[in-house]
């Protein structure tokens, strides 16, 4: 548990957003991550009616974004209007962002010597840490020393994927658990082990 001494509280669970991987790098920022979203160096970069959504919200920031044409979507559907192109958009944008992400991530080689364990030794501070975030840094910080079985991450079926019905814990000291939005397919190096 960790303590705020401003205000006397103790908090068992950290949620770690964007702002925490942007500490670490300044190319996980929404605006560094929508730039590269739009190279065509990238397999899927933002098509032109993609980039007319960001332009037309005023914004650099991929979840406003998502989360609006996901409203809209619903909104679509409740006054009967067609928006059966809406989840392609949102699949294509969600894409952009996870290959943007892979693009400018930090290598483990960067960051393992000070930085992760930095981020370990927080993180066993805290009951239960949730993370929303895209990129690796959370997952490298579990693995870069000390036991792994002082965290546990909820992905634990052999295909990787999230399942809510399964989430029993046996006894373990922390709890991480992440929200992907759905799958990825962004190509990441995972830290070797």
């Amino acid at each position: 548990m960790a303590c705020d001494s401003r205000r006397g509280l103790l908090w068992r669970g950290l949620l770690l957003g964007n702002g925490a991987s942007i500490a670490v790098a300044d190319s996980f920022g929404y605006s560094s991550l929508f730039a590269v979203a739009q190279d065509p160096v990238l397999p899927h970069p933002l098509s032109g009616l993609a980039l007319q959504l960001f332009h037309e919200l005023g914004t650099t920031n991929f979840e406003y974004v998502l989360g609006s044409l996901k409203l809209a979507g619903r909104i679509c559907a409740a006054v009967g209007v067609d928006a059966t192109d809406f989840p392609r958009l949102y699949r294509e944008i969600q894409q952009a962002l996870f290959e943007a992400v892979a693009h400018v991530h930090v290598a483990w080689e960067d960051v393992v010597d000070t930085t992760l364990p930095r981020i370990r030794a927080e993180l066993l501070r805290y009951r239960r840490v949730f993370s929303t975030n895209y990129d690796l840094l959370v997952y490298w910080a579990m693995l870069c020393e000390g036991d792994p079985a002082d965290f546990r991450d909820f992905f634990w079926d052999p295909s990787l994927v999230f399942d809510s019905a399964d989430i029993a814990v046996w006894v373990v000291r922390r709890l991480c658990t992440f929200s992907m939005v759905e799958s990825t397919s962004a190509a990441v190096t995972p830290a070797p082990r």
